[in-house]
């Protein structure tokens, strides 16, 4: 299983919320490239970072998505407010290795199914649910899709991997809901990233127990609750140190 370092990105900073409010930060730091490159250092073989900004229609951050992509070695998964086939090539084109697709994956599933057509294992869709529900536009509103309903008729469109995000426990460091994550990995033949509360070496086996592919950290490390040099080697070990298979 891969762990992935999370970088939200909002007004140009690394920032974390809880529950997807913009208005509950926990973490503001001025320099994502710097944010970045410390993973790097720390073992991270692969990043996984969000624009904040687009996906709550509150500006843009390409540039720093950019930046960011320039400025490691390690492959790097973008996503956030992409709801376009030009929004996933000007990502793909900045040399992202895969896009997150969320809002217009959910509402339009013959968009998602074109392309992820045009772009083979290169598409990653984000499933944000809170109970079986799934979100959309930033984790603002309701979809009134059933989210194992509509994993079950995308799961044959040639995805990278679903990204399944459990909001009610997001940002909160108090643990993951690994039953509703047990019950998705089973679900699907795709791939799982599970994010959402993971907080301590022990939600981690449990994920990876439970199949998923690989999972995302974010509030757990900058909090210092969770030592990512550790959880690196624990979990990954010397078979991604040279990029390896993506997650």
């Amino acid at each position: 299983m891969r762990v992935l370092p999370a970088i939200d990105i909002l007004d140009g900073k690394c920032v974390r919320l809880v529950g997807g409010d913009p208005r509950r930060r926990t973490v503001e730091i001025a320099d994502p490239v710097g944010v970045a490159k410390g993973f790097q250092k720390l073992g991270a073989s692969y990043l996984h970072v969000i624009d904040l900004g687009r996906a709550l229609d509150q500006g843009d951050n390409r540039s720093v998505v950019q930046r960011i992509i320039k400025g490691v070695k390690i492959p790097v998964q973008v996503g956030g407010g992409l709801r376009s086939d030009e929004d996933v090539a000007g990502i793909l084109g900045l040399g992202a290795d895969r896009v997150i697709v969320g809002t217009r994956a959910v509402r339009d599933i013959d968009w998602l199914k074109d392309t992820a057509k045009a772009n083979p294992k290169k598409i990653v869709v984000a499933v944000d649910a809170r109970g079986e529900e799934i979100l959309i536009k930033g984790w603002q509103e309701g979809s009134g899709k059933n989210l194992f309903q509509y994993a079950r008729e995308v799961d044959k469109f040639g995805l990278a991997a679903f990204l399944f995000t459990n909001v009610a426990v997001e940002g909160q460091c108090k643990g993951t809901e690994m039953s509703i994550v047990k019950r998705f990995v089973q679900s699907v033949k795709t791939p799982v990233i599970a994010a959402g509360g993971v907080t301590t070496m022990k939600d981690l086996e449990l994920l990876e127990k439970s199949g998923v592919s690989a999972a995302v950290v974010g509030s757990a490390i900058y909090e210092k609750k969770l030592d990512l040099k550790q959880a690196l080697e624990r979990f990954e070990g010397p078979r991604y140190a040279k990029g390896g298979k993506t997650p």
